[in-house]
């Protein structure tokens, strides 16, 4: 599943730090910036906004790879 456990007398973390970059890195998005976007509960999506996808499965293979 990609997750690390740490644990120390106090406390367990677990993180998925390591199965990021490698994401990152098959999808050539490792050297992309973070972006912060808010949206507001209840908002509807648009089908006629933003450019069409001529082939999706490149989209399909990083959000189920995000799964």
């Amino acid at each position: 599943m990609g997750m690390d456990f740490y644990y120390d007398s106090q406390s367990i973390t677990i993180t998925q730090t390591k199965y990021d970059m490698e994401i990152s890195e098959r999808y050539f998005m490792i050297s992309a910036k973070p972006v912060f976007i808010s949206v507001a509960c209840g908002s509807k999506m648009s089908k006629v906004y933003g450019d069409s996808l001529n082939d999706a499965t490149s989209y399909h293979n990083i959000i189920g790879a995000l799964q």
